[in-house]
């Protein structure tokens, strides 16, 4: 009752898709807002998990290209925390215990959930569960990755 959608358009169907809405919706003030129109690109939801020792005082991550910041002119390879999409029927919890495994080859002792949120709602659908996973990293290291997916971790 909140939003009215008068069109929906798919502009691309890939790895992600990108919708064109119509759609206006209902302001602050009780009225309807006027007729809009706004893109939104759809990925599935992800789970991330900043993996970490205790015992030895530091933090597991993984580095692997990366084509977001292509235009920037910054680094492609990039340092960053154990995270992938969930499955669709899998619970972000799992995806979390998976990711680690597949990406790092580390097996969590206990998940702490953080937070949830949406990284760029402006536009973008992907809601991401982020964790703490402790672990034990006396052993970590090597290349890891799904290559069915052409991780190079």
């Amino acid at each position: 009752k909140d939003v009215e959608i008068a069109a929906k358009e798919t502009l691309y169907q890939g790895h992600y898709s990108c919708h064109k809405y119509k759609l206006r919706y209902k302001l602050f003030s009780g009225q309807l807002g006027a007729w809009l129109e706004r893109e939104q690109i759809q990925a599935r939801d992800a789970s991330a998990v900043l993996l970490y020792d205790y015992h030895q005082q530091r933090v597991v991550m993984v580095e692997q290209f990366r084509v977001g910041p292509l235009q920037s002119g910054q680094a492609l390879w990039l340092l960053e925390i154990v995270a992938g999409y969930i499955d669709p029927g899998e619970l972000p919890q799992a995806a979390a215990y998976r990711e680690a495994l597949e990406e790092a080859d580390c097996r969590i002792q206990h998940l702490i959930p953080i937070c949830q949120y949406y990284g760029s709602p402006g536009g973008l659908s992907e809601k991401t569960w982020i964790y703490c996973g402790l672990v034990d990293s006396r052993f970590v290291g090597g290349l890891h990755g799904n290559p069915s997916e052409h991780e190079d971790i």
